[in-house]
Parts: structure tokens; sequence; C-alpha cells
């Protein structure tokens, strides 16, 4: 550790910066977190006065106050919606085999795969309302905070749908695939590692970390110039998710499909 230490403190540079985080990595044996595109959560400072001014500004002109608000609330919002919608699809889906009356009825009039992307759908919509009930209240909070300010009153929603959503459609997207695959709440333990591997990596630095993370981390009211120079990378991130949720609907639509048709060659064969 010791000779880790002082590989990193010999670095006067950027590029000495980055020769030094390489070298620490292999001598950790490789895979670890030293890398120089996780260079950014290795270490942090305070902002000097030039940075504060251009924070102060960035959130006046381009968050329009509430910006820096919503970004909090989708940090804390996607861990919300990280792990608990996976327990609630589970338990809807297995209530509703359970009582069999429901499945029964649809079976007679849609195919598997529709009544799969109309449950799932349906629950993105349910779960994501109580999101945009505390997105407005927090909404109507900082107007009443800041009256003679310029606010962004759809800050909070613009978070809700393309920070928020991406992350409560994979969790949902979770439970739907994994109980087509199990029958069980077996996807919730999974869910719930993935959750935990996600929030300690993004642990490192909750004031700016998005890369790949199932649920970005912004949990401060500054280092704003961090998010608009990495939007991109953040946009990115969503889109990514989104569609991967969209594919594990599809997988699940597959897994049912087939039960149902070897349910079907069962029952022939039987009769």
């Amino acid at each position: 550790m010791q000779e880790q230490i002082t590989v990193l403190r010999s670095a006067s540079n950027r590029r000495e910066l980055n020769h030094a985080v390489k070298r620490v990595d292999q001598l950790l044996g490789g895979h670890s977190g030293y890398t120089t595109a996780n260079i950014v959560t290795l270490a942090r400072r305070q902002m000097n006065a030039r940075e504060a001014k251009q924070d102060y500004r960035l959130i006046v002109t381009r968050d329009k106050i509430s910006g820096a608000f919503a970004r909090v609330f989708a940090d804390i919002a996607g861990l919300i919606v990280g792990i608990l919608p996976t327990v609630i699809v589970i338990a809807f889906c297995y209530a509703d085999r359970r009582s069999r009356a429901l499945a029964t009825v649809q079976s007679k009039f849609i195919s598997s795969g529709r009544r799969i992307i109309t449950q799932y759908f349906a629950s993105l919509m349910v779960l994501l309302l109580p999101v945009l009930a505390v997105a407005m209240y927090f909404t109507l909070r900082v107007v009443g905070l800041y009256p003679h300010q310029a606010i962004d009153l759809l800050a909070f929603m613009k978070a809700t749908f393309i920070w928020v959503l991406p992350t409560l459609m994979i969790s949902s997207a979770v439970g739907f695939m994994t109980y087509q695959l199990f029958g069980n709440f077996m996807g919730f333990a999974l869910q719930i590692g993935w959750w935990l591997i996600t929030t300690m990596i993004g642990s490192r630095r909750v004031d700016g970390n998005y890369g790949w993370l199932l649920m970005p981390r912004h949990n401060s009211l500054h280092n704003a110039a961090y998010f608009y120079d990495h939007l991109n990378e953040l946009l990115v991130n969503r889109a990514s998710y989104a569609v991967l949720a969209l594919i594990m609907i599809g997988v699940a639509i597959l897994i049912a499909q087939l039960r149902k048709g070897g349910l079907r060659l069962a029952l022939s064969s039987h009769h």
C-alpha cells in the first residue's frame, strides 16, 4: 500500500498521473478501480474562487436553480426505483399466477407477449406516478423558495423521465424476466446484488459519477460544470439502460411463449 501511495504522489501533471494510476493498477494485479477512465473518482479537492463563481453562474443561468435540485432528486429517486419495483412486479406476477383467473381470461383474447407488454407498461405508469407527484411537489417548493429567480419549471420532470425512468424500466424488467424464468422471488435477490454493487461503485464519488452505473450519482447541489461536461455520457448511459430494459422484456416474452408452447405440447401428448 505504501508503494502505491508513493507512485501516486510522484505524479506532477495529468500525463504522469495517468501513468501512475496504470502503475498502481498493475501493482494491485489489474482489474482494480485505478484506471484512467475512473481517475475523476480517485481524488477530490475544494473549488477555487474561479470555479466557485463558474459553478454559481451555471446554477443560475443553465440550471435556473431548479436544475441543481432536480439532480439531487434524481439521485435519491434512482436509488429507490433501482430496487423497489422489482419486488413489487414479482409480487404482482406471483399473485396473478396464484389467482389463475386473470391469466385464464387473458389467454383467451391476447397472446402472452401482448399480455406481458401491457402489464409492463402499466406497471411503469403506476410506479412512475409517485415519482412524478414528488417531482411536482419539489418544483413548487423551489418556486416558493426563490420567488424572484427565473426557475426551470420542467427541470424535475426532465430529471424524472430522462434520469430516473430508465432505472425504473430496468428494475421492473428484471422482475418480469426473472419471474418468467424462475417463477419465484429469485429475481429480487439478483436485483439486490446488482443494486448493492452499483451503490458501492457509485459511492466512490456521489457528487458526480455516471459512467455505466445503473443509478448515476450526483448527490450535490454543486459540481454543475461536471454535469454539463459529462451530459452526453449520462444520456448515453440512460438510453442504453432503456434499450436493455426492452431487451429484457423481449426475453421475458420469449420465455413465456416457450413455456406456453411446452405446456400445449404436454397437454396434447397427454390426450
